[in-house]
């Protein structure tokens, strides 16, 4: 209050500040200052304890309950605020008194109301008592504040908490399973509407039915509130993506089915961002349309955009936080041009039209963004434009792309665009995928682009293990699968049937191009190691294992097969 006039009750947190004040108080520095402080506090809470507990007649539910309470207003001295979470579970009060320290020192907590202050007050029971039942109570009770600490000024969500146990039990539960939940769900508060009914909550839809249920969620919103359309996309999205992580953690879905649904909902969110944008654009231009060559006036036809997806999403291998890398493709003439009252031409239609997709995708706001979105890898890259024409892809692909982008060819597949689209790029994918190659050359550009990525993006050092970018990592099976495609897809056509690196491994078996063992082992450690990514995932660390001796015999059993097929 003298330093900057405030209406405050609370000690500072600072470093600096806190040295002024001990100092100010005449002691050598804070740890002096604040022992002595709760010596008074602690005759003061003496005497008060004697005046009003001294009848018998409070129950010890009502004591722990004030014992809480006072936790919270920091009004316990800390020897017996330790005792008190000691006997709650908590095995290190010590940092779990940090934590609540922080969460009682946070601005939105100092700032809150006297109706949110007291359901907070009268969550704290049921609250510790479940974070007391988990396995590592304090850091639960970290994540749980964290949560807390976004919704205190929204006293009607600390209500639903409060009167809801099941919600209360499920958030606990989720937070004690995953920090990346618990950072979800602190970014996203309207997510706690979700914890009310834990069938929902645990029920996954097939494709046709996520993508059937997004389509009546956007049903009724007007076609030119893009912000209304976003936002119901944004909780779609949110509320789909906490569904799959609850099932994740509780431990009843196979990592290849996380990804099967991750997959599915960002393939869904992209079929609506396609046609807001497309329905803009003609709003703006008119309908884009090509007169057929040596056609009469008025015949032609009305080209698309189709969005072909590379990477993991061609993979279907998408995590939580995936980025999207996708390839803009329309199948335009050169000389076409819009119907509407202000035409272009059909290239800058469509320039724009991928412009705003990736607009849609990508606005930032309180709820975050839809999807990241990576166009790099269309041809010529940064330099090339955002939406080509797909017989300029062609010529590329066949003329002068690197042998990495055919790499890259490998695990893609249109998503979004019509099945004629569909199968004239599946058409020219097989065509490349299946050519004739100099396997000696072949064999020395995939290993040196894998040496320079590994020297360029490996974050191991000594004694951790970078899942994906080390020798014997994830990279290096998909290496080997990429390899192993453009290698024999000239006589085994079904290699380019599938973009995903686990069924292109089943088919090195089916035709003896592996042998068997080995294409197991590869597909069993592609699975062990991506499990490892998804699981660090889900606690929001980076894909690096600090301590490798558990994954050893992958790691080494994969070095060992790259060493035998690509350093020969």
């Amino acid at each position: 209050q003298m330093i900057a006039d405030q209406q405050t009750h609370s000690l500072p947190q600072a470093p600096q500040e806190r040295a002024r004040l001990a100092y100010a108080m005449g002691f050598p520095d804070w740890d002096a200052f604040y022992a002595k402080l709760d010596e008074h506090r602690a005759r003061v809470a003496a005497v008060f304890t004697g005046i009003f507990h001294s009848t018998g007649e409070t129950s010890a539910a009502e004591s722990q309950t004030a014992h809480l309470n006072d936790l919270l207003d920091g009004q316990l001295p800390e020897t017996q605020a330790l005792t008190v979470l000691r006997k709650l579970g908590f095995n290190d009060g010590a940092a779990a008194l940090e934590a609540l320290r922080r969460f009682r020192g946070a601005h939105q907590v100092r700032h809150m109301g006297p109706e949110a202050r007291e359901r907070l007050q009268r969550l704290l029971e049921p609250l510790f008592k479940a974070v007391a039942q988990t396995p590592d109570v304090e850091e639960t009770l970290e994540r749980v504040l964290d949560v807390l600490q976004s919704i205190v000024q929204r006293s009607v969500y600390i209500a639903l908490l409060c009167e809801y146990p099941d919600a209360l039990s499920q958030l606990v539960r989720l937070c004690s399973s995953s920090g990346w939940i618990a950072q979800y769900l602190q970014a996203q508060p309207i997510l706690l509407d979700s914890l009310l009914d834990p069938r929902f909550l645990y029920e996954l839809p097939d494709r046709q039915t996520l993508g059937a249920r997004l389509q009546e969620r956007m049903q009724g919103l007007s076609g030119e509130d893009f912000e209304q359309q976003l936002n119901a996309l944004r909780h779609f999205k949110h509320e789909q993506v906490l569904r799959v992580a609850a099932v994740d953690v509780k431990g009843d879905l196979p990592l290849m089915k996380v990804s099967d649904q991750l997959t599915w909902l960002a393939e869904a969110v992209l079929e609506q961002v396609h046609g807001m944008a497309y329905r803009e654009m003609v709003r703006k231009y008119g309908r884009p349309w090509c007169t057929r060559e040596g056609g009469a006036d008025g015949e032609g036809y009305e080209p698309e955009l189709a969005v072909i997806a590379y990477g993991k999403l061609g993979g279907i291998e998408l995590g939580y936080g995936s980025d999207l890398d996708v390839v803009f493709l329309h199948n335009s003439g050169v000389e076409g041009h819009t119907l509407g009252e202000r035409p272009v031409p059909n290239e800058v239609f469509f320039a724009r039209y991928g412009q705003r997709m990736i607009q849609l995708l990508g606005t930032q706001t309180v709820s975050g963004v839809l999807y990241e979105v990576d166009p790099r890898l269309r041809p010529d890259g940064a330099a090339g434009p955002l939406v080509g024409s797909f017989h300029g892809y062609a010529a590329y692909q066949r003329d002068r792309a690197w042998v990495w982008e055919h790499q890259a060819l490998v695990r893609t597949r249109l998503i979004v665009g019509s099945s004629k689209f569909s199968l004239e790029f599946e058409a020219l994918r097989a065509e490349i995928l299946r050519r004739e190659r100099d396997l000696v050359k072949l064999r020395a550009e995939v290993r040196d682009m894998r040496n320079r990525m590994k020297a360029e993006l490996a974050r191991g050092s000594q004694g951790s293990f970078d899942l994906k970018q080390d020798r014997g990592g994830i990279t290096d099976i998909e290496f080997i699968v990429q390899y192993g495609v453009l290698a024999w897809a000239r006589d085994f056509p079904e290699l380019t049937r599938y973009p995903d690196n686990i069924r292109i491994l089943e088919q090195f078996e089916r035709c003896a191009l592996l042998p068997a063992e080995q294409a197991r082992f590869l597909s069993d450690a592609y699975r062990h190691l991506r499990g490892k990514i998804h699981r660090l995932a889900l606690q929001g660390r980076q894909a690096v294992l600090e301590d490798a001796s558990s994954s050893r015999s992958w790691i080494d059993g994969v070095s060992g097969i790259w060493n035998r097929l690509m350093e020969v």
